[in-house]
């Protein structure tokens, strides 16, 4: 999976469908459970990592400099 999503090949949108269709089946099988705030947090953790992994650095306008983008970002690029 790791491979796929660094790969240039494939657009931003066929990474995000395939990372949708990943989690919707990850939460599917654990749609019966009642989770903890940990195992929320370690949720978003993972989702964070993956679209942070499909979206790459972002370079600073001013600086030039690559960063990672931060989380209120990869939500607003997200949805």
């Amino acid at each position: 999976m790791q491979n796929i999503l660094f790969s240039n090949l494939l657009s931003e949108y066929i990474k995000l469908k395939m990372h949708r269709n990943i989690i919707y089946c990850y939460l599917y099988g654990f749609e019966t459970w009642s989770l903890m705030l940990r195992e929320q947090h370690r949720q978003r953790v993972f989702e964070n990592r993956v679209l942070r992994k499909i979206f790459w650095p972002k370079r600073e306008q001013v600086t030039g400099e690559w960063r990672r983008l931060h989380n209120k970002e990869l939500y607003n690029v997200y949805s």
